[in-house]
Parts: C-alpha cells; sequence; structure tokens
C-alpha cells in the first residue's frame, strides 16, 4: 500500500501535466502553427509542439522500460542534434497531425503515471540523455520544460 504523501506526489503529477496540457491548448486557439516563437532557429508554434511531444514521448520510453526492467537511452544522444533532427522530421506535417501527436503523447504519459505504483517516483532509472536519477525527478524537469515552452507561447500571443 501507498503512503499518503507518495500517492500525492503521484496525483500531483498527473495534475501538473494536466495542467500544462490544457494551458498549452488554450494558448494554441489564439495562434497560427506559422507563428515564429524562435527567430533564431526559425521554430515556429508547429515546431514547438512537436518539440513538447517529443520530450514527452521520451518520458513515456523511460518509463515503459522501467516498467520491464530495463533501461532506456537516447542512442548517441547530444541535445542540440536530436533536437533539430526530430524538428526536421515534422516540419513539413500537418500541424493537425503534431497536434494529434501532442494530444497522444499527454494522453500517454498520464496513462504511464497512473500505470507506475505511487511508491516508485523515487526509484532510479536511466534518463533519455543517458544520466541517471529518480523518476520524479525526470517528470520534474519535464513540467519545467513544458512550462517554459507554455510562456513562450503566451509571448507569442501576446504580440498578435
Amino acid at each position: 500500500m501507498s503512503s499518503p504523501q507518495s500517492s500525492d506526489k503521484q496525483t500531483n503529477f498527473i495534475a501538473e501535466f494536466t495542467r500544462i496540457y490544457n494551458q498549452i491548448n488554450t494558448v494554441l486557439e489564439q495562434l497560427e502553427p506559422g507563428t515564429v516563437i524562435h527567430p533564431g532557429s526559425g521554430w515556429r508554434v508547429h515546431d514547438l509542439l512537436g518539440h513538447l511531444a517529443v520530450w514527452y514521448q521520451q518520458r513515456i520510453n523511460v518509463l515503459k522500460a522501467y516498467q520491464r526492467g530495463e533501461d532506456y537511452q537516447i542512442p548517441g544522444f547530444e541535445m542540440d542534434k536530436f533536437n533539430h533532427s526530430a524538428a526536421d522530421e515534422r516540419k513539413d506535417r500537418p500541424f493537425a497531425d503534431i497536434h494529434t501527436e501532442w494530444q497522444h503523447a499527454h494522453r500517454n504519459l498520464i496513462a504511464q503515471l497512473k500505470a507506475i505504483p505511487a511508491d516508485r517516483y523515487d526509484d532510479e532509472v536511466m534518463y533519455p540523455w543517458g544520466a541517471r536519477g529518480p523518476i520524479g525527478l525526470l517528470l520534474e524537469r519535464l513540467i519545467e520544460h513544458g512550462d517554459e515552452h507554455y510562456a513562450e507561447f503566451v509571448g507569442a500571443a501576446a504580440k498578435t
């Protein structure tokens, strides 16, 4: 049986990811997919949403591997190279496909969070980039990542 504290941790992660998902979906209604968010790279709303979906999927891969008693790591990981490659793979896809990928990633992440016993969020896993650490910290970093990009979407919406 899980302790109230560990159960709260699981509940809080689910609530935080649901909050981010809802906030991003709301601000997306105010933006065109082609709106440039990062002028230096040319990344648009379209690209940034795909980027988030990819990083959600990477967490899902880690959680699924954990449940099988395995590690998951992106082979030959280099952050910039990985991010640019993932963006290039999605840049010409219709925005509806990217949005669907984002929706699926969110639903699948929530399903994985529910599948991990509440008292196991302190267990150590291999992170996609090769470091090891607790599941909870891996999820906290994704929440921060989502909040960071949400703020960028909000900033772009304020300019329209």
